[in-house]
């Protein structure tokens, strides 16, 4: 009867603490729309506003083109890594990668940016190798689509590279031996032994890294190079400090808002049901080790 009654209060309290949570974001979430709502039908007229239609199309589509090519570019560089760092033998080598990988978690963006522009920027180290080797009718502008994409895989890619380097390590040495006498690579390898380990994270670590693009903003402001290359959070920026058009503002932040919710709704579908079963069970257990371990 006892542990019948402290499972049905933990459930009860779990139950409670997610519809308070519930709460508290469609009560956040209100006041965000009517504010938004308030700021669209604030009086401006159509013809005042900062940006079009057509504007506004571009801008959406640089920021998804700009976010996929990202996480796209992030989580191939991050697999391959992950695979030639598992199948190095020197742990004192695996430990310095995985070290150093943790930078990009703590590097300033600004500071990155600044790293970038020395390295690749027009006075920069490649550019005075471009000199030396005569190649500059092949010059690469850092500026636009180019160096939005070198950041953020630059920040990106580590974190890819550290969680498929941990699902590679969770696999069976059974699997790798039975993969190998049986002579099973390349494709068939990923599909057989390597997707059953990556699947389950796969999708929400791709969310977080695109809602990590997607809502941008100091990295398109150093690197974007103008108009042509500019994302919703920059566009807010924009109409807000130069031209002061609320309206415009409204219109970019209440898109942003819906595909952010659209994102987040669907990377629940695939983590949120099994993180929070798999953390009841945990602590109910911890629970029940703890109470016959004192009483």
């Amino acid at each position: 009867m006892a542990k019948s009654f402290n499972e049905i209060t933990f459930k009860y309290k779990t139950n409670f603490i997610n519809r308070v949570s519930l709460f508290v974001s469609i009560f956040l979430i209100s006041i965000i729309g009517l504010s938004i709502f308030s700021l669209l039908n604030s009086g401006f007229k159509s013809e005042d506003a900062f940006l079009t239609n057509e504007d506004i199309f571009e801008i959406i589509k640089f920021t998804f083109v700009q976010s996929f090519l990202s996480v796209f570019l992030s989580l191939l560089l991050g697999f391959l890594g992950a695979k030639i760092l598992f199948d190095i033998k020197s742990v004192l080598f695996k430990k310095i990668v995985i070290s150093l990988t943790s930078i990009a978690f703590v590097l300033p963006t600004v500071v990155a940016c600044i790293g970038l522009i020395k390295v690749w920027g027009g006075d920069g180290v490649l550019h005075l190798i471009r000199l030396t080797l005569n190649l500059n009718k092949n010059e690469l502008t850092l500026y636009g689509i180019f160096g939005i994409l070198l950041a953020h895989v630059f920040f990106n890619a580590p974190l890819f590279l550290r969680v498929f380097y941990n699902c590679f390590q969770i696999i069976p040495i059974n699997y790798l031996k039975n993969a190998k006498q049986f002579n099973i690579t390349g494709i068939r390898f990923f599909k057989l032994i390597e997707w059953p380990f990556i699947k389950e994270t796969l999708p929400l670590l791709c969310g977080v890294v695109f809602l990590q693009c997607f809502t941008s903003f100091s990295l398109i402001l150093m690197l974007g190079g103008g108009p042509s290359a500019t994302t919703l959070e920059v566009a807010i920026y924009t109409a807000v400090r130069y031209d002061f058009d609320l309206k415009s503002a409204a219109v970019l932040a209440s898109f942003q808002l819906f595909i952010c919710l659209i994102v987040i709704l669907f990377l629940d579908l695939f983590s949120s049901n099994k993180i929070s079963n798999l953390q009841i069970k945990t602590n109910y257990l911890s629970y029940n080790l703890y109470k016959k371990k004192h009483f």
